[in-house]
């Protein structure tokens, strides 16, 4: 007689989806090896399926007249908005499906720029590159000293750079970017501690908003985000996370970090797809 555990079914059961999900992915040509590096993974057979509809749908408009089709693409939209929201621990009605994360963050600064970063002085425009670590103020000039002030990572992805540059260089704008160095080879705790630090000097509460990734783009390490809320929110300033590099892979909920928004391309998180099309 064989005895199976219930742990080992467990294990068995875990195992057999693993090789369904490998299944369902394409796979490249005998010739051909593939290492991803985290830039963009293969897409299950489903997926694939799921973009031809789409495209069909887009250069055949007349075919969602159907009420049926219309109610079937709703159907599909909430679903994968209450899968993404089972991710990241939120409310499927906070999710909002846009074209990618440059798009989404965007948004958000052109939001903000009104209701937070809307204090503007005529002839006043800056952005500060924070690259020293010592001194009083951190490499600012006295020109620099009286404006809103937006926290962003050195060597970060373009698209939590970008928007907010355009913010700065808007005319007549009050705001600098405060860009954090990377950490000294001998620093403990990496980055977290370093923001921490800022946030702690900011003794005026220029810093109006933060925007971090959970892990660095370019060198891959962790940020600790539920510190970081925790301190944003002593401070009422606002909390914007892009989890492009970590969502589906790391946990994160974005009730226990406190952000305001998140942001995530889900194009490279082999993980996130699997959570999405396991049923």
């Amino acid at each position: 007689m064989k005895t199976v555990t219930k742990g080992n079914n467990n294990k068995s059961s875990k195992h057999s989806h693993n090789i369904h999900i490998i299944e369902q992915l394409n796979h490249p040509p005998s010739h051909v090896a593939y290492f991803n590096n985290a830039g963009k993974v293969p897409i299950p057979n489903a997926v694939q399926k799921a973009g031809e509809n789409a495209l069909y749908e887009e250069s055949n408009p007349w075919v969602q007249v159907d009420q049926q089709d219309q109610s079937s693409n709703s159907s599909t939209t909430k679903q994968v908005r209450t899968l993404f929201a089972d991710i990241i621990g939120s409310d499927s009605s906070d999710i909002a499906i846009t074209y990618s994360t440059g798009f989404s963050l965007t948004m958000v600064a052109h939001n903000l720029r009104t209701c937070v970063l809307g204090k503007y002085k005529k002839g006043h425009k800056t952005i500060s590159d924070v690259s020293t670590r010592k001194g009083q103020n951190h490499g600012e000039s006295q020109a620099e000293s009286q404006g809103d002030q937006i926290m962003i990572l050195q060597d970060e992805m373009s698209s939590e750079v970008y928007c907010w540059q355009e913010i700065c260089d808007q005319p007549n704008s009050n705001c600098s970017l405060l860009i954090v160095p990377h950490p000294e080879s001998n620093d403990n705790g990496g980055w977290t501690p370093l923001i921490i630090e800022r946030l702690e000097n900011d003794i005026h509460g220029r810093i109006k908003v933060v925007c971090i990734p959970q892990v660095h783009w370019s060198d891959g390490s962790y940020i600790d985000l539920k510190c970081i809320g925790e301190e944003c929110k002593k401070r009422n300033i606002i909390f914007v996370v892009d989890a492009t590099q970590s969502v589906g892979i790391f946990p994160i909920n974005v009730k226990a970090i406190q952000c305001h928004v998140l942001t995530a391309s889900v194009h490279k998180v082999s993980a996130l797809i699997q959570e999405l099309y396991a049923l």
